[in-house]
């Protein structure tokens, strides 16, 4: 169950024991979130991040929204500016396409060579845990948390969590339940002091892909077919309503639902659903 924290207290409880680990022995730490979109996976990083902040600092302000950086440039800058000991969430916005998850899998194993030496804690808020390099999931996540619906998630520590990835390698079809997950807990939405912030951060990022796919459409060019395939994508994946692309595309719903069918085939490809 929840408690007036937001999250369940074993799950507040393995963040007071990950601070210790960072503080007393020099760890670091990598946690991935994944699952399908809308289901509340951000309130989930959100709440993670918040009561890291508060054994680090003794306290959370709005500013810290600055923590839930929403795509690999916002990342880069918010790591060069972090204490020792600090904490960051890298959301999912701009990984979509497999060919945009082949470069963050690349930047990714670079970055990680800091975040190391630093000892922060780094959440990672993405579609599928499987999409992750597979020498990164095995060997660099701590632990994963997978939410199946909004507001319930289930997580797995190290130790089961390498022998879910080492089991799910020989199934062509990726379940992450194919090994009991330690915890299942419930969460609420994220309303701690940096919501506000987030949320209108979030919203304007959502806006920002808008105006890039509505630009792909206006191109003339028929080669970029590709390419306004990957921003209806991100669209999908971004939970904007199917009406208010087509409103503000002027997209054939019937053309539209052609799109979806073929995103969610992708998503079936990749073992997601």
């Amino acid at each position: 169950m929840t408690t007036k924290q937001g999250i369940n207290k074993k799950v507040i409880a393995m963040i007071d024991v990950a601070f210790r680990k960072h503080s007393l022995e020099g760890y670091d730490s990598v946690w991935g979130i994944g699952g399908d979109e809308g289901t509340g996976k951000s309130s989930l990083a959100a709440w993670l991040l918040h009561y890291w902040l508060l054994r680090l600092n003794g306290e959370v302000v709005e500013d810290d929204y600055r923590l839930m950086a929403l795509d690999k440039e916002q990342f880069l800058s918010a790591l060069k500016t972090l204490p020792k000991g600090g904490g960051i969430v890298f959301d999912e916005t701009d990984i979509i396409s497999r060919q945009s998850m082949a470069k963050a899998n690349i930047q990714f194993m670079k970055m990680y060579q800091i975040i190391r030496a630093k000892q922060f804690l780094s959440v990672l808020v993405l579609p599928s845990l499987f999409d992750l390099d597979g020498f990164f999931r095995k060997r660099r996540l701590r632990g994963y948390f997978h939410v199946t619906k909004r507001g319930v998630a289930h997580f797995w520590s190290k130790t089961k969590l390498r022998k879910m990835v080492a089991l799910n390698d020989r199934l062509p079809v990726k379940n992450p339940f194919v090994v009991k997950p330690t915890h299942t807990f419930a969460f609420s939405a994220y309303d701690g002091p940096f919501e506000g912030k987030y949320r209108e951060a979030k919203d304007e990022k959502m806006r920002t892909i808008i105006e890039d796919i509505e630009r792909e459409f206006e191109k003339e060019d028929k080669g970029d077919d590709e390419l306004i395939h990957e921003r209806l994508f991100e669209a999908f994946a971004d939970g904007v309503k199917t009406t208010e692309i087509c409103k503000k595309w002027n997209i054939n719903p019937q053309m539209l639902s052609s799109y979806k069918k073929k995103w969610l085939a992708h998503r079936m490809r990749r073992g997601e659903i």
